[in-house]
């Protein structure tokens, strides 16, 4: 939805809004990211989205340059990251690969989850 032309992505987040329906929004890559932050935001902003998925280095990049704060006597750049998304969502997903997946958001904790490594990855979609 966010490489069609126009206002599809804003139109249906608008209509789900107006239909007390909620959604989740997966940015899918990093250089969806950069080309259509100016359209992800105002949607965040406007509190269209209850459910963000994404991983380390797309939240990386959609924070890049904002001016929110993030939780300074935090030491792990993953845990800044997701606090400046953590108040535009009711549920922040992000993964980090081996390193695991961090949850937080307007309605949840900042939690982590470890992963297990494996000896042998037989399919990898789907794992962040």
């Amino acid at each position: 939805v966010m490489l069609c032309p126009g206002a599809v992505l804003e139109e249906a987040l608008e209509k789900c809004q107006d239909l007390n329906i909620e959604t989740a929004l997966n940015l899918g890559s990093v250089s969806i990211v950069r080309d259509q932050k100016h359209r992800i935001w105002p949607a965040l902003e406007r509190g269209l989205v209850q459910v963000l998925t994404l991983n380390y280095e797309e939240a990386t990049e959609l924070v890049r340059e904002r001016p929110e704060a993030s939780d300074d006597s935090a030491t792990d750049q993953a845990v800044q990251v997701i606090s400046k998304l953590a108040p535009f969502s009711g549920l922040v997903v992000m993964t980090m690969g081996i390193q695991g997946v961090l949850v937080g958001g307007k309605a949840v904790p900042l939690q982590r989850f470890e992963v297990t490594p494996v000896e042998k990855v037989v399919d990898s979609t789907g794992a962040g």
